[in-house]
């Protein structure tokens, strides 16, 4: 996967947004903040640290994995199944989050603060929606820096910073973004 991970960033650096794939360590610090999730649904996926800790932290819950490298979503398929991987971009597959339960948590990986805005405007459109549909919603992201990912796409949604993962290169801050009135805590 390492040399996938790295012909992938020559490509498309922007789009990577990282160095090195997530640490073992970020992996299951995410993984803590979609603890009670019914339905996940991971962006930019990669290499798949993080969707194992996922996949093995919650092996009841639904988990769709979203990779737009072809390479690396053939990967994550033969790895983790046909039937959880979804080879493209999230903005062309709006139907993934139609339907979905309440309790349902985005964990993202995409790099928002290099993505060239034609592509990191809609996605954060379709998260606003997917946010606003349900108080009990909430998007898990990090970022390689103290600032919120992106700024918020709506009133209601407030960023919260989680926590620092030194142990990940960069280290990386965890951020959620949900209705800032959210009374039920799943």
């Amino acid at each position: 996967m390492s040399a996938k991970f790295f012909l992938s960033y020559l490509k498309a650096p922007g789009l990577v947004g990282a160095i090195a794939p997530s640490s073992v360590f970020l992996a299951k610090a995410l993984c803590q903040h979609a603890r009670g999730a019914r339905h996940i649904i991971e962006l930019g996926a990669g290499t798949g640290a993080i969707t194992r800790y996922l996949r093995e932290k919650f092996p009841e819950v639904t988990l769709v994995v979203v990779e737009q490298d072809g390479p690396m979503a053939a990967a994550l398929e033969r790895r983790f199944g046909k039937g959880i991987v979804v080879a493209d971009t999230i903005q062309s597959r709006q139907d993934l989050i139609k339907g979905i339960p309440d309790q349902s948590v985005v964990v993202s990986s995409l790099p928002f603060r290099s993505l060239p805005e034609t592509i990191a405007m809609p996605v954060i459109a379709l998260l606003r929606d997917f946010l606003l549909a349900s108080p009990e919603r909430r998007l898990v992201q990090y970022t390689y820096g103290q600032r919120v990912p992106f700024r918020s796409p709506h009133r209601a949604l407030v960023w919260k910073r989680q926590n620092l993962v030194l142990r990940n290169i960069p280290p990386a801050w965890i951020w959620t973004l949900q209705q800032s009135d959210t009374k039920h805590k799943f």
